[in-house]
């Protein structure tokens, strides 16, 4: 099979966007716009039904971040606030009528929000737009077109793999570190399952990044906040698993 000629899938996007109210928004509009559209699901998966997205307001600020030479800026929460709110409700101002023309919907979830991109389903299906010429609409028509698939789909790692045989119900079934405790809340809530059994040797390299980060001072609530933020970013190669996250400690929690 080919390689594609560019990875990591695409979104649809309509011609007709430059005529609508998102155009004569400012940039930062949309901006953020296209950041929930390549977030979203584009299939089913776990608790995200298609179009669905989990995001924070502080991913959103850092995601749509920008540089001023070497000066980064980012927008404020009550940008983003007041973005999402208008995307709640787009043409309120322009005509009362067309209030209930949605672009999303969004309900609040821990440390976060939950966003459905309304008519997803519509707007990302080739199906239903018109082609530059009738040659190309003919194959494309023919044509399966795979859009990008799910960020968080979750894989055995190859560690997992090598380690299959000699596992422990250690980190599923056992009150252990307290840190221990938070992310595995955390990863049950974000993918829907248990984590992954670990192995005595695995799992005593876990231990001692605990105590470590307990040792500078982390307290429970920014650990918590972390695995959050972590576990709602996972590239398509990161199954979640915690030995994962370790290798990133310093960088998340610098001395």
């Amino acid at each position: 099979m080919n390689e594609p000629l560019i990875p990591g899938g695409y979104i649809i996007l309509s011609r007709q966007i430059i005529e609508s109210s998102i155009w004569d928004k400012p940039p930062l509009y949309l901006k953020v716009w296209l950041y929930l559209l390549n977030r979203a699901q584009y299939k089913e998966f776990k608790q995200l039904k298609r179009g669905q997205l989990f995001v924070s307001i502080p991913e959103i600020r850092e995601a749509c971040s920008w540089y001023v030479g070497f000066r980064k800026e980012k927008p404020t929460k009550d940008q983003i606030y007041q973005i999402i709110d208008w995307l709640r409700k787009p043409n309120e101002a322009v005509d009362e009528a067309k209030t209930k023309a949605t672009m999303i919907t969004t309900t609040k979830a821990t440390h976060g929000l939950l966003i459905t991109i309304d008519n997803y389903g519509v707007y990302q299906n080739p199906n239903n737009y018109e082609s530059n010429d009738e040659s190309n609409n003919e194959k494309e028509m023919r044509a399966t077109r795979e859009q990008r698939a799910p960020n968080n789909i979750n894989k055995e790692s190859k560690e997992g793999k090598k380690d299959k045989k000699n596992t422990t119900s250690f980190f599923q079934n056992e009150a252990v570190h307290p840190f221990f405790e938070i992310y595995k809340s955390v990863f049950k809530e974000m993918l829907g399952q248990d984590h992954y059994p670990v192995t005595e040797k695995q799992a005593t390299r876990i231990m001692s990044a605990m105590d470590q980060l307990e040792e500078r001072g982390v307290d429970r609530e920014d650990f918590e906040n972390v695995a959050y933020e972590h576990l709602s970013n996972l590239p398509e190669s990161n199954n979640g698993n915690i030995l994962a996250f370790i290798p990133a400690i310093d960088r998340h929690f610098p001395f």
